[in-house]
């Protein structure tokens, strides 16, 4: 799939996503609106039985209305505010064409709420689409061991060793390398990728490099000397 039947893909899903959440809230709009009148209806009944409780009613249920359609103040964040649930008034902002597809954290376009994940701040999927509250402090922080842990962790600086640091337990920050496909028969010194161990290589103790030296040092006698003495030697 080509880059531009990706992104043509991902705005025909986005669409229908958008189009699938506004037939939503108007449904959502007309079951408000049938609810209403139903009140107004058993009012009206009720102020025929009961004036006086009918009267306390309709005041209750004028102050609750009011209430509801009281404006909040606006969000300082304006239309790029990426919290799901905020209190705040947000001005109207054009629909991002992506829908819950769009990978710009920092778009401007207006989003569905459902962008929300399902997993939350445990999620794990690399490239996830949908938003992630904020997850707690790490209790361990930096000291932190588990590779999956789902609590937020402080920024750590970047050993200066990289993914050549031999320090058990570094403290210090380390980028993923991918390993070298040559492994220990790679004859690259400035090779940036991950390369294993060398192997393990036993030194030679005094005793046995007092033997080689001294082996070393005494000459050879050739296989005509040898059949020489031997023919000189008496019998």
């Amino acid at each position: 799939m080509s880059a531009f039947e990706r992104a043509k893909w991902k705005t025909t899903d986005g669409e229908k996503f958008t189009d699938t959440v506004n037939r939503l809230q108007n449904a959502t709009n007309l079951l408000r609106g049938t609810l209403r009148m139903t009140r107004e209806v058993q009012l009206h009944r009720m102020a025929e039985t009961n004036p006086k409780m009918a009267k306390e009613e309709a005041r209750e249920t004028t102050a609750e209305t009011m209430k509801a359609n009281a404006k909040p103040d606006t969000c300082r964040n304006g239309a790029g505010c990426r919290v799901i649930e905020c209190k705040y008034s947000h001005p109207d902002a054009e629909p991002c064409r992506y829908g819950a597809g769009c990978t710009n954290s920092n778009c401007r376009f207006r989003h569905p709420k459902s962008r929300l994940c399902r997993n939350g701040a445990g999620c794990r999927k690399l490239g996830c689409t949908f938003a992630h509250p904020e997850a707690p402090d790490c209790r361990y922080g930096v000291g932190c061991t588990n590779t999956l842990c789902s609590f937020k962790h402080p920024s750590v600086p970047a050993c200066r060793d990289g993914a050549n640091c031999m320090v058990d337990k570094c403290k210090f920050f380390h980028p993923e390398v991918k390993p070298c496909r040559f492994g220990t028969r790679c004859t690259n010194k400035n090779c940036t990728f991950r390369h294993p161990p060398p192997p393990y290589t036993k030194e030679p103790t005094a005793s046995a490099k007092s033997m080689d030296d001294k082996e070393s040092k005494e000459p050879k006698s050739s296989e005509k000397e040898v059949r020489r003495k031997l023919k000189e030697s008496p019998k």
